[in-house]
Order: structure tokens, then C-alpha cells, then sequence
């Protein structure tokens, strides 16, 4: 026997004692926005009792200011709120790059197809309506986390073979001089090193020149091997691939600053 969330009389909700299969999930970060507070904690209960790291906001503002802050993975994102609804947080989100991609679940009593044909309109992924099912949103839930993880990973493939092409044309346009410039370096060492009376700073500036040669070299191997780039901060503002990091590996990942 199960009751559903969001019921018209504002009733406790009864979860299903059977288990929920989570070999698929991908758990995430959620944020819910909805003003009914009794609705509002049986969801985070029940969602808590999963496994979800959630949390909620009884506002539009409010929620608005944690995803600023937080950057969640999903919204659980009611209509009808007391400031801003919800149609228009979701095109507030549509039309900023930093949260165009925040998967989006919209809650409301309303069933008509305008109702829904508005939500997706909006922008909202998915669209639930009041009363639902406890194991219905859990399922939608891991259905768009899932989906989050998909385009996530299709955006690493992305940038893996966009990383593969420059590699290909650095190899073709820096590989072929280097070879000269090590090349000409071991030769004029040789022969200068057979004259008399050359000054040491000479033969020492020869040497530099043929082991930074050889060390651009070794970086443009291990270049050729990058499978999983690591991002870390070479300036504020601006990342750089750690190569050493990123031999070997399979996906995209920022680097973790204590590893520095």
C-alpha cells in the first residue's frame, strides 16, 4: 500500500517496503523548490533514505541563490511558488550558460497538457504531477541523473578527441624541426668541442640547447599518450593540462589541489 506525495489533503505518505534496484543510479546532488513544507520534508526524507545528497528551498530566491552557490546535479522544481514560479526559474536557468545544462524535474498539481506543454516549453526535462508516486519520482530521478552522466561523458569524449587532433598537428609541425634543431645541437657540439681555445659558456649553451630539445621531445611523447586530460589551475582564471597527471588514464577530471 502506498500513498503518494503532494496529496490534496496534505496526508503522512507511506513508503513501499521493497527495495529499489540502484545497480544503474548515479547518485547526485539535489535541490528541491517547493513552498508545501510537509510535501517538501517527506520528499528529502524519503530521497535521504536513498542515498541522495538533497536539500530544500520554500522560495524561488531562495533556491536560486543555492544553485548559484552550490551548482546542483538536479532540481526538483515546483510550479506554483509565492514569488517567482516555476516556469520562469526554469527560463532563467535556460538562459544562463553556467546553469543551461542543470537537469530540471518540474512538481505541480496542474494535469492538463497546457500545463505540462508549458513546463517543457520552459524548459524543464521532465514533468511530474501532484499526487505522485514515491518509486515514480525515484525512478525519473535516476533516469535524468543518468542522462546527466551520458552528456557529461559524451562532453569528455569531445574534448579527449579534440586534445588527439592537436596532438596529430603538433607532432606533424613541431616533431619534424625539433629533430633538425637536436640533430644540428649534437653535431655543432662535436665539432665546435674539436676546436681549441673555445670558451666553456660555448660548449655549455650547445649542451642547453640539445637538452631542451630532447626534454620538448619527451613532452610531445607523452602528449601522444594523454587519454584522460587533468585540468588543474596554471593561473587565477586559467587551467593548463597536467601531463605527468594525465598519461594513461580514459577520462576528463580536475585535478585535486592536495595533489599538487
Amino acid at each position: 500500500m502506498t500513498k503518494s506525495f503532494g496529496a490534496p489533503n496534505g496526508g503522512h505518505v507511506k513508503l513501499r517496503n521493497n527495495e529499489v534496484n540502484e545497480t544503474e543510479d548515479t547518485r547526485g546532488h539535489i535541490l528541491l523548490i517547493d513552498d508545501d513544507q510537509e510535501v517538501a520534508k517527506i520528499v528529502v526524507r524519503f530521497l535521504r533514505s536513498e542515498g541522495y545528497d538533497i536539500q530544500y528551498a520554500t522560495t524561488g530566491r531562495a533556491g536560486l541563490d543555492i544553485i548559484e552557490r552550490e551548482s546542483p546535479d538536479l532540481l526538483l522544481l515546483d510550479v506554483s511558488l509565492p514569488d517567482i514560479n516555476g516556469f520562469e526559474i526554469c527560463r532563467r536557468l535556460r538562459s544562463s550558460p553556467r546553469t543551461e545544462q542543470l537537469n530540471v524535474i518540474m512538481l505541480t498539481g496542474r494535469g492538463s497538457v497546457d500545463a505540462r506543454v508549458a513546463g517543457l516549453e520552459s524548459g524543464a526535462d521532465d514533468y511530474l504531477t501532484k499526487p505522485f508516486d514515491p518509486q515514480e519520482l525515484l525512478a525519473r530521478i535516476q533516469a535524468q541523473l543518468r542522462l546527466k552522466a551520458l552528456r557529461e561523458r559524451l562532453v569528455e569524449m569531445e574534448k579527449v578527441a579534440t586534445i588527439g587532433q592537436m596532438v596529430i598537428t603538433l607532432s606533424h609541425e613541431i616533431n619534424n624541426p625539433l629533430t633538425i634543431i637536436v640533430w644540428h645541437a649534437e653535431l655543432l657540439r662535436e665539432r665546435v668541442g674539436s676546436l681549441p681555445n673555445i670558451p666553456p659558456e660555448v660548449l655549455d649553451s650547445l649542451e642547453a640547447i640539445g637538452r631542451e630539445a630532447h626534454r620538448i621531445q619527451q613532452v610531445m611523447t607523452k602528449l601522444a599518450r594523454v587519454t584522460r586530460p587533468v585540468v588543474t589551475e596554471y593561473l587565477p582564471g586559467t587551467s593548463m593540462i597536467d601531463i605527468e597527471k594525465s598519461v594513461g588514464t580514459s577520462t576528463i577530471h580536475e585535478a585535486n589541489p592536495n595533489d599538487q
